[in-house]
């Protein structure tokens, strides 16, 4: 019981500790979560649509809130990365659509995901046949397809 409560108790401050610095990062400053909007954005641009010539790589929820101002910077940015990569494809309304719906899986796949992040998005009621239901890529988003090689498979073929 001793090491079990030590180690408690260690976990508990190692939590706080993150909590903080997490405040201190995402919401005090907020140009972390502008990196990562961008990253997202040029990431998207990148598996889905084309690459540029070189290869690049109850207190508030400030992760949260970081979190979803990444998804809107790079849903915001994916017209002006893919102009600049691609200059000479014509980027189609539905197709920047396409794209931009990419930008939450993308955040989420770069920062991880939360179980208190998904207040809205709670699939336990989605049908087995939502992945891909309309033919459409974004219907190939995490929250219809939640598995790995069923998303990849659903964006073969309907993107």
């Amino acid at each position: 019981w001793r090491t079990s409560t030590y180690n408690d108790c260690a976990r508990n401050g190692v939590d706080s500790e993150v909590t903080a610095i997490e405040k201190e990062c995402l919401w005090d400053d907020s140009s972390q979560c502008t990196d990562l909007g961008n990253a997202a954005a040029q990431i998207v641009v990148m598996d889905n649509w084309c690459t540029p010539g070189f290869a690049i790589y109850k207190d508030p929820n400030y992760k949260k809130e970081c979190k979803d101002a990444a998804v809107t910077i790079c849903e915001g940015n994916i017209s002006n990365v893919a102009n600049s990569w691609c200059p000479d494809k014509n980027l189609s309304t539905g197709k920047l659509k396409q794209l931009q719906d990419e930008c939450e899986d993308q955040v989420n796949d770069m920062v991880g995901t939360d179980d208190d992040d998904d207040d809205e998005d709670d699939d336990t009621d989605r049908d087995l046949d939502d992945c891909g239901r309309d033919g459409s890529c974004g219907s190939c988003k995490k929250a219809y397809c939640p598995d790995v090689t069923e998303r990849q498979q659903c964006k073969e073929d309907h993107c």
